[in-house]
């Protein structure tokens, strides 16, 4: 939450790259760029590359797909039917989990079709009124998801960076979520907090051995407390803050986990045998649910959904 929050620990870097998500630019670079990154390497450690279990034909034809159904999608406009929005969200979603260093580019898609398709099952009225409580919905099942799957996956572990980072911006947020509660601020509870802060302990369970980078407690300005509003610097509006937090947090995620994720043994080393288990793909498959979440409550809390650079960092 770089627009409204800072860390209160001395000295800490903020190692906050600056770098401009644009929608457009996002279709416009990622599509032109080769259908799926190399052949898949990952880079461990000790700079092992290890080659992807996943061909690039697999990956092209689930980028393939993907594009197929939004082109439907985009093609149908106002008589779109929750079909053709519901395949375009999941096959981006595909691609989320199935293309090394396409992550943002199918969460971000999956996310707009799915708030197109929440939005149309509701009806445009009710449906910007039940916004919150879809979104809670979405965020309680995917927490859900994460706790069984941490429950029944026991020494497993995965490449630390990604999911360092990952925790952080749920920290940031969780932090954020319990000072707005406490303030009783509209629809925001502390039971969003605290499965916020608990997916960011469960993300750090799982990553291999390194550094934590959680703060747990971090400053807000006073001003924007006191109104609930703060200037958000990719749109350029003033907003909820819940709104930016929600949004900020998306960003975070999607610039850590836009790279390669792939199993490890505690030190770090890179884990052959699970590399194409299932357990792996069902792994990346919530953290694409996570951050589609994320962004999805940026979105009902008042986030604007149109934005052509929602995702500047």
């Amino acid at each position: 939450m770089q627009n409204i929050i800072k860390r209160v620990a001395k000295g800490v870097p903020m190692h906050k790259k600056k770098f401009v998500l644009v929608f457009a630019s996002l279709i416009a670079v990622l599509m032109a760029s080769s259908a799926c990154s190399g052949s898949g390497q990952f880079n461990n450690v000790n700079n092992t590359a290890v080659r992807s279990s996943k061909s690039n034909n697999e990956c092209y034809q689930v980028l393939q797909s993907a594009k197929h159904n939004q082109k439907i999608v985009d093609q149908q406009e106002a008589n779109v039917t929750r079909n053709n929005l519901q395949n375009a969200a999941n096959s981006w979603k595909n691609v989320a989990i199935q293309c090394n260093a396409r992550f943002a580019q199918g969460v971000v898609f999956s996310a707009q079709n799915t708030w197109r398709l929440a939005n149309l099952s509701q009806g445009n009225e009710s449906g910007a009124a039940n916004a919150p409580k879809i979104a809670n919905q979405m965020e309680s099942s995917v927490y859900k998801k994460l706790y069984d799957f941490a429950n029944s996956t026991s020494n497993l572990y995965w490449n630390h960076d990604p999911l360092a980072k990952a925790a952080l911006e749920q920290d940031k947020l969780a932090f954020m979520l319990q000072t707005l509660a406490a303030k009783d601020v509209d629809n925001v509870s502390l039971r969003q907090s605290d499965i916020t802060a608990t997916i960011a302990n469960t993300l750090m369970h799982f990553a291999s051995s390194g550094s934590d980078l959680r703060q747990k407690v971090y400053e807000i300005p006073q001003k924007n407390l006191d109104s609930g509003i703060a200037k958000d610097e990719a749109s350029a509006k003033d907003l909820p803050i819940v709104a930016i937090a929600y949004m900020d947090c998306a960003r975070g995620e999607l610039d850590a986990l836009n790279q390669a994720i792939f199993p490890t043994n505690k030190d770090g080393s890179v884990n052959h045998s699970a590399l194409s288990s299932n357990t792996n793909q069902e792994f990346i498959e919530i953290l694409a649910n996570i951050t589609i979440s994320h962004i999805m409550s940026a979105y009902a809390y008042g986030y604007p959904s149109d934005s052509s650079a929602i995702f500047e960092q």
